[in-house]
């Protein structure tokens, strides 16, 4: 997943805007060309929500190089929290989610995740 995905990402349950970002393990595209654009909302890479346009649109191409891999994305509103996995979100609602997958990456990142993060049994 990219930074910029979260200038359009919502929580599932809440539609609570902008989630949170906790990047685990990242990678940059070396040798890929990104058009360089703005964020339009919410710049994640820069943990703004105002001033968007007065970012240096060098930093959007910087930005625009890495992959998110693994992290993990938090709803300030419900608390909710989502794993990034192998570069994918997985954004089901509370009803939906796989709580295997979920005990699984807990397993594997829980001492990399902020406090935030509740743990449902």
């Amino acid at each position: 997943m990219k930074y910029r995905d979260l200038d359009v990402l919502v929580c599932p349950d809440c539609k609570n805007f902008p989630l949170k970002v906790w990047v685990i393990e990242k990678e940059k595209d070396v040798g890929k060309f990104f058009a360089a654009r703005r964020c339009e909302k919410y710049c994640a890479f820069h943990v703004l929500s105002s001033n968007l346009a007065e970012i240096d649109i060098s930093t959007c191409e910087e930005c625009q190089t890495y992959e998110i891999n693994a992290g993990l994305l938090l709803c300030e509103e419900c608390k909710r929290w989502y794993p990034i996995l192998e570069g994918i979100p997985i954004l089901f609602k509370s009803t939906q989610r796989n709580t295997k997958v979920e005990r699984e990456f807990l397993r594997k990142y829980g001492d990399k995740l902020p406090k935030e993060v509740k743990v449902e049994e």
